[in-house]
């Protein structure tokens, strides 16, 4: 029995996600899971055709971990200390030492 893919789905195709860039469908296993490549860091992550419709596939190659720095808007730079959640990431602000916990996204 051979897999039928949708016509817009074909291997090659290439897709805008919400926040990791695009992807490049690169393969399949069985009906259901599709493999993508994301094309700005190259990380591949087995997904469904809906996560790709609705533009939610994460790059997890990109996901906060201790010892990240970034540089905020206004405050230099700072070093994540320790990763619990999304919603609480405890930084350190390198030009003061100021430690605290924040979301990410938010260290200004």
């Amino acid at each position: 029995m051979r897999l039928q893919v949708p016509e817009n789905f074909k291997i090659g195709s290439i897709y805008d996600t919400n926040k990791s860039g695009k992807i490049e469908i690169i393969g399949y296993e069985k009906n259901t899971k599709v493999l993508v490549r994301f094309l700005n860091t190259g990380f591949e992550k087995m997904t469904s055709t809906t996560q790709i419709k609705l533009g939610e596939v994460l790059d997890n190659s990109l996901v906060t971990k201790e010892g990240d720095r970034f540089e905020t808007n206004y405050s230099g730079w700072v070093t994540v200390l320790e990763y619990v959640s999304a919603h609480d990431v405890k930084v350190k602000f390198e030009t003061t030492g100021y430690e605290t916990s924040v979301s990410l996204g938010k260290p200004r």
